[in-house]
């Protein structure tokens, strides 16, 4: 388990800043972890689609990330 993961579990993160960091991380992580890192932000996003909170802009983010 990765930092990323630890600040999700806890919700110190949010999902915008989880990407961000992974991003960031990517190359120091095993392709397994990324995958399995990436899972988990795409099911808190679907998780929330429909809510009214700060992460709803986050989909137009999204093509940033680099994989």
């Amino acid at each position: 388990m990765c930092i990323i993961c630890i600040d999700l579990e806890k919700e110190r993160l949010s999902t915008q800043e989880a990407f961000r960091n992974l991003n960031e991380m990517y190359d120091s992580l095993e392709e397994e972890h990324v995958k399995e890192v990436v899972e988990i932000l795409f099911e808190r996003l679907h998780s929330r689609m429909n809510d009214e909170d700060e992460e709803s802009d986050l989909w137009d983010g999204l093509g940033n990330f680099i994989f």
